[in-house]
């Protein structure tokens, strides 16, 4: 192990992707990115803890879990009532997220992959940016802050509305927004040509003035393909007019 400012890192590389059943051995793996459980955390960042304790006595819940990265299910030890966002808000954190299924106990854990930088998972950290933005403005309805503005938020092509159990509490708007590959406001990053070599897609959020839960149904990269039919579109002997192959025309309106 090589020890950073930010933990302790392997210095072999890692050619088997999986974890130890052992359950033993899965506690001192599955310990996050830092590689430090919760208690390495409390002397690895003393410095820091010490530095908040001058100003703040309580920090209970600061010494309980420093690199604050500590995995919970999304219904370990949360009410019905407890809101979507509560009981998610620890779910992408990377220490013990990987849980060892012990006899009929239903797994509580979010992968079983350790959590590493290597993303499309080939053993290499690659470190080139090349890419396509696209940005997306969201405009919501004055009149009804659930409701996006569909007047000024582009790319919008369709709106599902379910009314859940008509109370109106369980409703639920959903909204299909389909990009165009060739829209103006694509911007090109390091240097990519085209859409030949695309393996993956993200995305980020920024600029929201206040707290927003947004649900995704899938997301899907997409395309038509047209060729012509140069066949009869005719039954013989009807004597109706022939298809003319070589006077088609394709023109794709916006």
């Amino acid at each position: 192990m090589d020890r950073t400012a930010w933990g302790l890192v392997p210095v072999g590389q890692q050619i088997v992707n999986a974890f130890d059943n052992d359950p033993s051995a899965r506690e001192l793996q599955d310990v996050g990115l830092d590689g430090l459980n919760d208690m390495q955390e409390r002397a690895f960042f003393n410095n820091y803890v010490e530095a908040i304790q001058a100003t703040n006595p309580n920090t209970s819940l600061l010494e309980e879990d420093v690199a604050n990265d500590n995995f919970r299910f999304y219904t370990e030890g949360f009410s019905g009532s407890d809101p979507l966002r509560v009981r998610y808000r620890k779910f992408n954190n990377p220490q013990g997220n990987s849980r060892v299924n012990q006899g009929t106990e239903f797994r509580q854990s979010g992968t079983n992959l350790p959590d590493s930088e290597d993303l499309d998972r080939d053993n290499t950290l690659n470190e080139n940016e090349s890419y396509f933005e696209y940005k997306i403005p969201f405009y919501y309805d004055p009149s009804n802050p659930r409701e996006i503005d569909m007047r000024r938020t582009p790319y919008i092509t369709d709106r599902r509305e379910d009314v859940g159990d008509g109370s109106g509490n369980t409703r639920r708007v959903w909204y299909r927004f389909r990009v165009p590959l060739n829209s103006a406001d694509k911007v090109s990053i390091g240097g990519i040509a085209d859409f030949r070599s695309i393996r993956f897609m993200r995305m980020y959020m920024k600029d929201f003035e206040a707290p927003v839960t947004l649900r995704f149904a899938s997301f899907e990269l997409v395309r038509n393909q047209w060729r012509r039919y140069t066949r009869t579109l005719s039954d013989p002997g009807q004597g109706e007019a022939l298809c003319d192959p070589d006077g088609t025309d394709f023109k794709l309106m916006p």
